[in-house]
């Protein structure tokens, strides 16, 4: 009796996608405020940006590396960056001090077409996010 092999293919895994800020942006909300203008880094070539969002490509599980770099903070107010899904919160992290946010989360469950993003709030004084360093990105896990 031979053997019968069936279903040997890999599904496929979401594009490994990366955007980098561009420009400087001055964050003036207590609320989360989508972070805006960023450019697809050339590196990841399935990266799908638009409107300072990432579009998955495709169902899988992903890690999100990311850092969002202050660059001033004139009062010590409190600077907190987020990582969005569709809208929802799915990390934060906080800084009173010039200095980078790490918003690093793994295993997410995706689906084609999630929208994944960063934004930030600041509670009070002149901030500043750089464009230098800061960064979104995922990878299949």
């Amino acid at each position: 009796m031979g053997i019968i092999v069936v279903g040997t293919g890999v599904a496929s895994r979401p594009a490994s996608q990366r955007m980098n800020k561009s420009g400087a942006y001055g964050p003036t909300s207590s609320s989360p405020t989508l972070l805006p203008v960023w450019t697809p880094d050339p590196a990841f070539s399935g990266t799908n940006l638009v409107e300072h969002q990432l579009v998955v490509d495709r169902a899988g599980i992903i890690d999100i590396t990311a850092r969002m770099v202050v660059t001033a903070n004139s009062l010590g107010g409190t600077v907190t960056g987020y990582i969005y899904r569709n809208n929802a919160s799915i990390k934060s992290a906080s800084s009173n001090t010039v200095s980078t946010i790490g918003l690093d989360i793994a295993g997410i469950v995706v689906a084609q077409g999630d929208l994944i993003d960063m934004r930030v709030s600041n509670n009070f004084g002149t901030v500043a996010i750089g464009d230098v360093g800061t960064y979104l990105q995922f990878v299949a896990a």
